[in-house]
């Protein structure tokens, strides 16, 4: 599994190198949103509630580790890919 998302990270920075900025945007997105709930299903994290935005989603996710979560904003991470991908 380390193995895929290594290359799915290369491929992110390959796309960005020859300026396919919008398929390295799908990727990242899609990477944060895997990871986010391999973390939540390997920590037993609770699902998003109908009142919970997709940004406090993976906020409370990454909060099982506070040194991430500390040094990143995934959820505003997330947010700005997506504004980014749909404008």
């Amino acid at each position: 599994m380390l193995r895929w998302g290594l290359d799915k990270a290369a491929d992110t920075c390959r796309l960005l190198r020859v300026g396919l900025t919008f398929g390295a945007l799908v990727l990242a997105r899609a990477q944060l949103e895997r990871w986010t709930l391999n973390v939540a299903a390997h920590h037993k994290v609770a699902a998003m509630t109908d009142t919970e935005s997709t940004a406090d989603y993976i906020r409370r996710v990454w909060s099982v580790y506070p040194q991430v979560s500390e040094s990143i904003d995934l959820g505003l991470a997330w947010g700005e890919l997506s504004e980014w991908l749909h404008g």
